[in-house]
């Protein structure tokens, strides 16, 4: 008999036992709890998941929740606002999150992605203050606190007895990596008895694979606990309890992407699981190790992973302001609800805590629906402040029924003294001082913005513009970059708050020189004529090494076309192993250089996927991958000095194509004390992990690749060409503007501690590759120093392919079990040997392990594939079969044992591992 039958012979026998398990504590809990039960029709559910569910992520920004069952988006990508797959708010159900003063606001697009001081918490994931707390952005929480409400629960509540039972009509939608993989829970239901109960629900969404952009499966409905919960307390009002997590197993059953974590004393405090019928629908969506404990240290992921503590109580009216902050002027919207339709309100307005409540002419009437919202224009004329909104029962001034607090605020002044500096390339630094008005609430940024003088239309469009963002309230500086050459523009700078841009500050007019040349363009003359050399480099371990999404990061021959989006490659259109005098080449099993090509694009040398892994000398897993250009020519002086130059291009692409950029016509220069550059044209798209609809064609911008110092030119001459690593140790960058700061320098990283140069950087922060290209607190900073050039000036002088290194063996098993796979899917069949939870026990290629074969129905023990349709259909066979009592049971019918198509996006995991902790 089939494998995948025999599973499915199983689930429909567990179905069935776990079914009259579920029929009989209905039974006892029908039977004990009539005495002294209550009934309810108001029950309002509220819960925030876990702070993982709203914290920031490795990529599309961040994870959070939205209303009710969000629609099919046809493949894994980042959701953008006009996609209307996101929703504040669907029937009974609101998607809400704290302000500052903790007061419950609707959720929207723009703040979805924002802490409660309205703070950015993209990308944020390691490193940051799990507590709620203020004052600087760098120890504020890295999560949104968004909760999901659902109101119009019924049923019953019994305190004699410690029981309940309620259910909700409604759905939320849990969306992680900014849409990438997402799921729905709808219909939950409450069971409690004697203290003890359960949250079941119905599971529905879509199957994702972070090594095969183009899997998006519509996975079938399935029930789940969607909470145990111990020790509960059932009173008149309702229940406060946090579901059990800490301390629990993962089941042997789950096949996750990365093992739970061995408890230990350093993770104990943040160390479960949620059940084992959430975590195996999980599995299918991709989000299987994001639901409990893998590896990783308090600085990562791991403990934003724990439960959150639910609220169900009784509907009582409240209030929520549409925003925190208003500009007087401005128009803000309040929206109640309460649970009598009808009922009518009387709307109140006063300012600060204790000053005179004024009645509008307003009346809220709640609708059928227990819901009204009010339209309040800000008079003009107000003082910028604390105000509060309430309602009242008709006449009544004193006792608000509602209220909830507002500030009305102000825009920054105009910033003064702005200073342009020199030029460098096409970059000029800025320096400013603060406006003597930082406005209300404290400025958040300084947005600086070049418009071009005489521009090429006429008029100034999109591509006649140029703007940088500086965080922070005490910015005084940064860096604008991307200006054209020979262009003049109008510089200034303005503040910004949560209101708005303030006006600007002066204007500077400055114009950009051209692109540098020599005398006549042409190498210096005298000395030594080069007509052959060669230039060979990788830039660094990163550029070739597995990336979180899209397989791996690599190299590509020549200027790579236009994708028209921020998107995955998928087949070798763009890619070319060579272009002219460019060729992009890596070393085999025998040491040897050969080419690459599109098949062996994210392969090690030995023929296995690049992984996460660190290597035994030190350095990431990696393919090993060159670019080599020949034909340079130029000239080596007397003095030893040189000048080469070399025609051609190639392609940096990052996250398998979804940002990639070009160097072009690359140029060497050294003194004669061997110090100098190596600099070229950089091109390429501008792409933005927060906003997959970012595409823009970035204008050719001078660089500066690599800074060379201390080359002996002499031995160089006499040996007829030079191997060195360009400065990046010890560098330090102004990362003004990228996505992550510079790190600050410890004894744990001194040892790859640096930058690429600050030109390069500046282009960086345009491509979206900022922070790949310097130390930024990541646990890949290992991998990002740049890696040895070498220039041949003739064929005399070799580069050999360096030594091999073995894979660091940094856990249970080998890298072909426990690591990443980055260049296929995952290997889906089961393993007859291994589990998520014993690793080292797996002893095929795909199976427990994550390495394998990209093959679909590949398995470990080499028993026959798992057809996923043949299952999906027999899984939802079992559930129409077993009726009624498949859904009271929770029973995920077991397709998440036999379907392992996952996103795996748990980096924390891997990357941890990587660095051998």
């Amino acid at each position: 008999m089939k494998t995948w039958r025999r599973i499915l012979r199983i689930v429909s026998s567990v179905s069935t036992a776990i079914c009259m398990v579920a029929v009989a504590s209905a039974m006892t809990l029908s039977a004990s709890a009539s005495v002294g039960e209550t009934a309810v029709s108001d029950m309002v559910f509220q819960w925030g998941v876990n702070p993982e569910s709203g914290g920031g992520s490795y990529f599309g920004g961040c994870n959070f929740l939205t209303a009710g069952t969000s629609g099919d988006a046809g493949t894994s990508g980042v959701w953008s606002e006009n996609s209307g797959l996101w929703k504040q708010t669907s029937a009974n159900v609101e998607i809400l999150k704290p302000d500052a003063e903790g007061n419950m606001l609707a959720q929207t697009w723009t703040n979805k992605c924002q802490n409660r001081y309205g703070t950015s918490i993209n990308g944020r994931t390691s490193g940051m203050n799990m507590a709620v707390s203020g004052g600087n952005p760098a120890t504020q929480p890295s999560y949104s606190e968004n909760v999901v409400r659902i109101s119009g629960g019924s049923g019953s509540l019994n305190p004699s007895t410690n029981s309940a039972t309620v259910t909700w009509d409604g759905s939320f939608t849990i969306v992680y990596y900014g849409g990438m993989t997402y799921w729905t829970i709808s219909d939950l239901k409450l069971v409690v008895l004697n203290g003890k109960g359960t949250i079941t629900g119905t599971a529905s969404g879509y199957g994702a694979d972070m090594d095969d952009p183009a899997t998006w499966l519509t996975l079938p409905s399935t029930p789940i606990h969607v909470a145990d919960l111990s020790d509960v307390q059932v009173s008149e009002s309702g229940i406060t309890v946090t579901p059990d997590y800490l301390g629990v197993s993962v089941s042997s059953e789950i096949q996750g992407r990365n093992p739970q974590a061995e408890k230990t004393a350093s993770n104990e405090s943040w160390w479960g699981a949620f059940p084992d019928s959430w975590l195996q629908y999980a599995v299918l969506t991709g989000q299987s190790s994001y639901w409990y404990t893998s590896d990783g240290g308090a600085g990562t992921i791991q403990p934003r992973k724990v439960v959150s503590a639910m609220t169900i109580a009784r509907d009582t009216v409240s209030v929520v302001a549409s925003q925190s902050v208003v500009q007087a002027g401005r128009e803000i919207t309040f929206n109640i609800k309460a649970p009598q339709a009808g009922k009518e309100y009387q709307a109140g307005i006063r300012a600060g805590s204790d000053g005179q409540w004024v009645l509008l002419d307003e009346i809220v009437t709640i609708s059928q629906e227990g819901s009204a919202s009010l339209r309040y224009t800000v008079p003009a004329a107000s003082a910028t402040g604390s105000y509060a909104f309430a309602i009242f029962e008709k006449g009544d001034a004193a006792n608000p029924v509602a209220s909830t607090t507002y500030t009305v605020g102000r825009l920054p002044g105009a910033p003064t003294g702005l200073v342009v500096g020199k030029p460098e390339g096409t970059s000029v630094s800025l320096t400013w001082v603060a406006p003597d008005d930082l406005g209300l609430p404290a400025i958040s940024a300084y947005v600086a913005t070049a418009i071009k003088v005489n521009p090429t239309e006429g008029s100034a469009g999109d591509a006649d513009v140029v703007s940088a963002s500086f965080d922070g309230a005490d910015a005084d500086s940064g860096i604008l970059s991307a200006l054209e050459a020979g262009a003049t523009y109008q510089i200034s700078v303005a503040a910004q708050n949560a209101i708005g841009a303030g006006p600007s500050s002066n204007a500077v007019q400055l114009t950009v020189p051209g692109a540098a040349q020599d005398d006549d363009g042409d190498p210096v003359k005298g000395g030594t004529t080069i007509s052959n050399a060669t230039l060979r480099w990788g830039m660094n371990d990163e550029a070739n090494s597995a990336a979180y999404y899209g397989g791996c990061n690599f190299l590509s021959a020549g200027k790579s076309g236009d994708s028209g989006k921020s998107t995955v490659w998928t087949d070798g259109s763009l890619y070319s192993a060579s272009s002219g005098n460019v060729r992009i080449q890596k070393p085999n099993t025998a040491g040897q250089w050969e080419a690459a090509s599109w098949g062996s694009r994210c392969l090690t040398r030995d023929g296995t996927q690049v992984t996460m892994q660190k290597r035994v000398d030190g350095r990431s897993v990696n393919t090993e991958s060159q670019v080599v250009v020949s034909d340079g020519e130029g000239v080596v002086a007397a003095d030893g000095s040189t000048s080469i130059r070399w025609t051609g291009s190639w392609t940096v692409v990052f996250y398998g194509g979804m940002t990639y950029w070009s160097v072009s016509d690359p140029r060497l220069t050294l003194d004669a004390d061997g110090n100098g550059q190596l600099t070229a044209t950089a091109s390429g798209y501008g792409a933005d992990m927060d906003d997959s609809t970012k595409w823009n064609t970035l204008s050719d911008t001078t660089v500066v690749l690599a800074d060379l110092k201390k080359v002996d030119v002499d031995k160089a001459a006499e040996d007829h060409g030079f191997t060195q690593k360009p400065e990046y140790l010890g560098v330090t960058v102004n990362s003004t503007g990228g996505r992550n700061q510079q790190a600050a320098k410890t004894g744990d990283n001194a040892a790859y501690w640096g930058s690429f140069p600050q030109s390069f950087v500046d282009f960086q922060m345009l491509t979206g590759q900022s922070s790949y290209w310097y130390t930024s607190d990541g646990a890949r900073d290992y991998a990002k120093p740049a890696t040895a050039l070498s220039i041949a000036y003739d064929g005399s002088y070799s580069v050999p392919a360096p030594e091999a290194s073995e894979t660091l063996d940094t856990a249970a098993g080998s890298a072909d079990t426990s690591g990443t796979s980055s260049g296929g899917s995952p290997g889906v069949g089961a393993s007859s040997a291994g589990s998520a939870q014993n690793p080292s026990k797996a002893t095929g290629s795909a199976g427990a392990g994550e390495g394998g074969s990209s093959q679909l129905g590949d398995q470990a023990d080499g028993a026959s594939a798992v057809p996923i349709a043949a299952v999906r259909d027999t899984a939802v066979g079992v559930a129409a079969a077993s009726g009624a009592v498949a859904l009271a049971s929770g029973l995920p019918l077991g397709a998440a044992w036999v379907i392992r198509r996952r996103l795996g996006l748990d980096p924390a995991f891997e990357l941890d591992r990587s660095l051998g902790l």
